[in-house]
């Protein structure tokens, strides 16, 4: 398992995952993408194709880190960068449970 984690492909992938956001991100702030007129969101993450890509982005990069906590075990927290992974994951996701079952 953690061959596969840490493989350049997984990188990759996350990678891709990572600009898939960003650019859904610019478009649907900066595109002609005006699917409700009242939107309360700045980033219009309520609208349901930007929610349904967040979802799906935020699954992803929890499998990941889960995926690399399973692999390394007790070493993934001594890398900085996996620690601050995690963080960012986690603080990542109390927001979109917070929407979720608000």
């Amino acid at each position: 398992l953690q061959q596969k984690t840490d493989a350049i492909e997984m990188q990759i992938f996350v990678m891709v995952v990572v600009m898939v956001d960003l650019l859904s991100v610019f478009l649907f702030q900066f595109g002609n993408f005006v699917i409700a007129e009242d939107d309360e969101d700045c980033f219009e993450r309520d609208l349901p194709p930007m929610f349904a890509i967040t979802v799906t982005v935020m699954s992803v990069y929890a499998i990941e880190v889960s995926l690399r906590i399973l692999a390394h075990g007790r070493r993934f927290f001594q890398s900085f960068w996996n620690v601050l992974d995690l963080v960012f994951v986690i603080f990542s996701l109390v927001p979109a449970f917070i929407k979720i079952f608000d």
